[in-house]
């Protein structure tokens, strides 16, 4: 398994149009990387201010997959755009 929480930096939020597409590149994930065996994703409703934004689970059949998973350029897209925000 792969978990992964991520947490905006000021001033993003999801009201930014990259916030949004980056969710969107992290849902779709599945439809493009083999490797993805189970995958859930979603915004965190708490307004606590220690809660992430956002967060991943991926399930991969062993570290080979994930490997593979985290080197695919539609990760790495993803990577780029959580990173900016």
């Amino acid at each position: 398994m792969h978990i992964v929480s991520f947490t905006f930096k000021s001033p993003w939020s999801w009201a930014s149009i990259e916030a949004i597409e980056a969710e969107r590149q992290t849902r779709n994930h599945p439809h493009y990387i083999a490797e993805i065996k189970g995958w859930t994703c979603g915004r965190n409703v708490a307004r606590r201010k220690i809660a992430a934004d956002f967060v991943v689970a991926g399930l991969f059949n062993n570290q080979e997959e994930l490997e593979a998973y985290l080197l695919h350029p539609n990760h790495q897209q993803g990577v780029s755009k959580w990173r900016a925000i």
